[in-house]
């Protein structure tokens, strides 16, 4: 349907006059009659207006399908990335997304794969003939491709309304606007970031000790949350209404938690947030040994609770500066919480699953040990 058509049409269909129209328009009439027998094309100025008018979209006006629009979009998207770029043809894939902007110079999906495709056929960062050292600059070829992406990046935040589309674009730009040193537009849109993703993105936009720094917190706090969803997984309830794991598996399951801290914190110096993943899945272990009838290994699992409670307990309250190579020297606040971590500990050592032990010589004496941090200042 041509555009004369559609005038004519939206126009009827709101009980508008050619008169009436004319004069929202500030044209003649004759314009509007000559627009709708399609003798004469209205300012290309004028559609914005149009459409307002007839509450349309500019491509409702012009007689575009935006269904067959987008699917067509979507087809050469799909195209030039499983065809191309995931086959490693990444300036092909390119190449088909440019010309598709041609065609649709006003999609977002297009701009954003194209966004995407530049940033991956992108020239090397430095020449193969640099002497790379700390500081040394971007080549022009480099810094010329981010600059085009953060062009397009700008392009979509200014007119696109769909969020993921959005998101894909600021994902990339804060650590290209960091290269190209623009850092304070970098830390604006990093910041414009949930609290969760903003660690991530600004991984890549600091630098020298500041980056240093942020990417030891966000290692710790990745490791935090990783073995926080590792030693919760054996206590999912599936939908038949069982674990997915017998006491056996979780137990290796649960001691994988561990591990990942001991391999990240070499002399068992956890912190104040790792020592509440430790602590815990000890007392895991302790209940699950003792329902797979392994009283020893129970033991040995609240003597390792009351160790590490004790080397908590003993920082209370402190600013305590990690001294495990991976963290050395970051400093991840005081160690707080100590007397609810004990209650914890205390409520799982009440549990009758441990009767059978209570009164062994090993058990009392963990037992003592934590009940004695108790009045540890919280």
């Amino acid at each position: 349907m041509t555009i004369g058509t559609n005038i004519k049409k939206l126009r009827r269909e709101r009980n508008i006059t050619q008169e009436q129209l004319a004069e929202f328009l500030n044209v003649s009439a004759q314009a509007v009659s000559r627009w709708e027998t399609e003798t004469a094309l209205p300012d290309i100025a004028q559609l914005p207006a149009l459409a307002s008018i007839f509450n349309v979209s500019s491509d409702t006006l012009l007689g575009i399908d935006v269904d067959t629009k987008e699917a067509r979009i979507d087809a050469i998207a799909h195209d030039a990335w499983e065809n191309y770029g995931a086959k490693g043809l990444t300036q092909e894939a390119l190449g088909i997304i440019r010309n598709a902007l041609k065609e649709y110079p006003d999609s977002y999906k297009l701009m954003r794969d194209h966004m995407v495709y530049i940033g991956m056929t992108a020239p090397p960062k430095f020449s193969p003939d640099t002497d790379v050292t700390p500081g040394t600059p971007a080549s022009p070829e480099h810094l010329a491709a981010l600059r085009e992406c953060v062009g397009i990046g700008e392009k979509i935040l200014a007119g696109c309304t769909d969020d993921s589309i959005r998101f894909r674009a600021l994902e990339y730009m804060p650590s290209m606007y960091a290269t190209l040193g623009e850092q304070e537009r970098a830390l604006e849109l990093a910041n414009s970031f949930s609290d969760y993703d903003k660690g991530e993105i600004l991984s890549n936009v600091y630098r020298g000790d500041e980056q240093y720094r942020h990417w030891q917190k966000q290692i710790y706090r990745m490791c935090e949350r990783l073995t926080s969803r590792i030693s919760i997984l054996p206590y999912i309830t599936l939908d038949n209404k069982q674990n997915p794991y017998d006491c056996k598996e979780a137990i290796g399951i649960v001691q994988k938690a561990i591990d990942i801290c001991n391999v990240l914190c070499d002399n068992e110096d956890y912190g104040p947030v790792l020592i509440w993943r430790v602590v815990p899945a000890h007392c895991s272990l302790a209940i699950l040994n003792m329902q797979v009838g392994n009283p020893d290994a129970a033991l040995e699992q609240w003597q390792l609770t009351a160790k590490h409670l004790a080397a908590y307990a003993a920082n209370a309250n402190e600013n305590n500066v990690q001294t495990s190579p991976l963290f050395r020297g970051y400093d991840f606040g005081k160690y707080t919480g100590v007397a609810q971590l004990v209650g914890e500990v205390l409520r799982h050592m009440s549990d009758i699953i441990f009767d059978p032990v209570r009164d062994n010589p090993i058990f009392r004496e963990a037992e003592a040990a934590v009940k004695s941090l108790a009045t540890t200042p919280a």
